[in-house]
């Protein structure tokens, strides 16, 4: 079984052998991108935030990061009228903004507003340090109040994949957010909650290897991949994460019954991938040592391929051949390169993609488990 990675879901080597050797391109029309430059007051902001038309912290995200010092000085910068860098909002259908990019700032303001700190390590403003806001002196809470906050406004009109695309490129922080992080902060809707559901269930963890899911929302993004890069198996088109946001755009108000539908799916071909390979799933099979063996660490690759293929087939099937089909997956990682090199390296290229999935899927065949995946494979010309 493999041991427990909770700081590091996935090793630095699995890690590497997912990135995208290439950028996505797009049309010149749709590279349109709606922005409404704002400049509300910290009241304004306060009382947003309070009516929840403006959202701070997305439902399932990491919880604030800086220290009461680093909230306190950009309390003095708002006193010493400092600039403050924009803050950049994600905009809803229904109107609701999320913050992306300046949530700390934000977080801080509304922290320090409802009592929550008191100033410390004022550089400056010394004589502030050990006060709350409300033994501040008039002059100054309203000097705080009045202090306008530079916002840009991401219009939910503007092209999805741009839009996903210049999130990532604000991440230019001290502690940047995942893809996923951003998803989680623009795309939030029924299946999203249901993400955090498989996330942080018990079976899942169990495979994992780890007591809760990753707070970078890895884990997550990780069953994420198995329903998007799954609807997508007979014209898989990289770059990937574009696969995964414009999935989780369409389906992000997914009614009761499709997201019952989704979760069922999803626990079945895990039940399916766990018949078959026990505490070993979603663990790539190769010689380390002079040994041959699975991994301790989970591979997204080795994920996706289990549990793509085995979701198209019935349980009663795997469990009279689970002996068989455990074997050939060992057999096929140890004697066919090609099959190997597509699990470890750039393997979310589309040539890679479809060399495993047909390898594999070709094994299945012939013992008599092929399925619709079968049929969608045969016309996909890689």
């Amino acid at each position: 079984m493999a041991s427990e990675l909770e700081e590091t879901p996935f090793s630095a080597e699995e890690q590497a052998c997912d990135d995208e050797p290439y950028s996505p391109s797009y049309k010149i029309a749709e590279r349109e991108v709606n922005t409404n430059p704002a400049d509300p007051d910290v009241e304004t902001i306060l009382k947003r935030i309070e009516e929840k038309n403006l959202i701070l912290r997305p439902d399932f995200q990491r919880a604030s990061v800086w220290n009461n010092t680093q909230k306190s000085r950009l309390i003095e910068s708002l006193l010493l009228n400092l600039p403050i860098p924009p803050c950049f909002l994600a905009e809803d259908e229904d109107g609701t903004r999320v913050v992306v990019d300046g949530q700390q700032r934000l977080r801080s303001i509304d922290d320090f507003y409802h009592g929550r700190f008191a100033l410390t390590g004022l550089q400056v403003l010394k004589d502030l340090n050990d006060k709350k806001w409300d033994v501040l002196p008039p002059k100054l809470d309203r000097k705080i109040l009045q202090r306008v906050i530079r916002t840009l406004v991401i219009s939910h009109y503007s092209n999805p994949a741009i839009r996903f695309e210049i999130f990532e490129r604000l991440n230019s922080g001290g502690e940047p957010l995942t893809e996923q992080e951003i998803r989680n902060a623009t795309l939030r809707g029924t299946f999203n909650v249901m993400l955090n559901s498989l996330a942080t269930s018990p079976t899942f963890l169990s495979a994992m290897g780890v007591k809760k899911p990753d707070a970078r929302l890895r884990h997550h993004e990780l069953i994420l991949r198995f329903f998007a890069v799954r609807s997508t198996a007979g014209n898989y088109k990289p770059p990937l994460k574009m696969i995964l946001s414009e999935y989780m755009r369409l389906h992000r108000n997914e009614d009761q019954n499709g997201i019952k539908a989704m979760a069922a799916l999803f626990n079945q071909a895990q039940a399916n991938t766990a018949t078959v390979f026990g505490p070993d799933l979603f663990r790539r099979y190769r010689v380390k040592d002079g040994v041959a063996g699975f991994e301790n660490s989970v591979s997204k690759a080795v994920f996706e391929l289990e549990m793509i293929s085995l979701s198209y087939i019935d349980h009663a099937a795997l469990v009279a051949k689970q002996a068989e089909v455990r074997h050939a997956f060992e057999t096929l990682s140890l004697t066919n390169q090609n099959f190997a090199e597509s699990l470890s390296r750039a393997t979310d290229h589309r040539k890679r993609f479809y060399q495993r999935l047909k390898l594999w899927d070709w094994e299945l065949v012939k013992m008599g488990l092929g399925s619709d995946l079968t049929v969608v494979l045969s016309t996909v010309q890689d």
